[in-house]
């Protein structure tokens, strides 16, 4: 009996690491809809496993998700200038930057009103762009996550109750 226990308390965590292997696997941790000047962007949600509210947005939980639907068109260039401009604000422009915005370049697409694009950040780290459900790329790098992902939850985020609200903090 005894063995029987150990041998499942050993094996809990490879069925609770196989549980979450896809996107639809991960619960909601917060959600939050961006309006700029009146103009409704997009709504954001992050997920991960547990949908446990983020304590420190530099030890992200893997595997974890951005998803952004958007309430409005937005050429890819836009996006990409965007993404630059945000890192550039909050410090984290640095010399791989313009390589991550060349590969993003290659598969991201310009979006239109209801378009859904997810970033999938795997276990192992890396970053995985989905457009409406179906694999468009990835960017291997493992720093890239946590700087693309600082846009929206780093301490100095443009957007500062969009943050609370992603982080899942519901007060």
């Amino acid at each position: 009996m005894k063995t029987q226990i150990l041998i499942g308390l050993l094996l809990c965590p490879l069925v609770s690491a196989q549980a979450c292997e896809q996107i639809k696997d991960l619960t909601e941790i917060g959600q939050a809809d961006l309006s700029v000047w009146g103009f409704s962007v997009y709504s954001a949600r992050t997920l991960s496993c547990d949908g446990k509210k983020i304590e420190e947005a530099q030890s992200l939980p893997r595997p974890f998700a951005l998803e952004l639907t958007y309430a409005r068109n937005i050429d890819q260039q836009d996006l990409l200038d965007n993404t630059r401009e945000q890192w550039q604000r909050l410090g984290l422009y640095q010399e791989r930057s313009e390589a991550w915005l060349e590969q993003l370049a290659r598969f991201w697409p310009s979006v239109k009103k209801g378009d859904r694009l997810t970033l999938y950040v795997t276990p192992s780290g890396s970053s995985e762009f989905y457009f409406a459900e179906q694999p468009i790329g990835a960017v291997t790098d493992v720093e890239f996550s946590s700087t693309f992902l600082a846009i929206w939850l780093a301490q100095e985020a443009s957007y500062p109750r969009a943050r609370k609200k992603l982080m899942g903090d519901t007060q």
